[in-house]
């Protein structure tokens, strides 16, 4: 899988609507790059760092030499927040080849099994519940049956 770089991104601060590799151009943000709206991730590991972008030096013609960050995604216990369209095109990406998981993976993993085990016995109990609603409803509407189809009404001789 490769990013898709025909998705469309909206940026939360200008609104303005734009594509992949076009993070510039806000007219609301100071720095100029485009915000969207806050995404979580998730990695099998507590501590992670996931770089895709490395930081380069460059020279200009007086010869001084500046660094440019690279962008990586630092995780803490196991989540990453970003609001930055090409970090979560990225994430996407890697998310899809399995690099990172899915949040239902990511509480599988590190919910305790004492807790795990008490949301199953609630949702048991919540079925058992709706089981019995449903049982009464059903022999509420094959009594109607057997009385003719009239829910509680008695039939009058003639």
């Amino acid at each position: 899988m490769s990013i898709d770089k025909r998705k469309k991104y909206q940026c939360v601060d200008c609104d303005e609507k734009f594509e992949y590799g076009n993070f510039e151009g806000c007219s609301k943000n100071a720095g100029g790059e485009h915000v969207v709206a806050r995404k979580t991730y998730y990695s099998k590991f507590l501590s992670y760092n996931h770089e895709w972008k490395m930081d380069r030096t460059t020279v200009d013609a007086q010869n001084n030499k500046k660094t440019i960050p690279g962008k990586r995604a630092q995780f803490q216990k196991g989540k990453f927040y970003t609001t930055d369209p090409e970090a979560q095109a990225f994430l996407d990406e890697e998310t899809e080849r399995g690099v990172l998981i899915t949040e239902k993976r990511y509480l599988e993993l590190f919910t305790p099994q004492k807790v795990q085990k008490e949301r199953l016995e609630r949702k048991v109990e919540e079925s058992k519940g709706q089981v019995t609603e449903l049982e009464a409803r059903v022999a509420e509407l094959e009594a109607e049956k057997a009385s003719g189809g009239k829910k509680g009404s008695r039939r009058k001789s003639a």
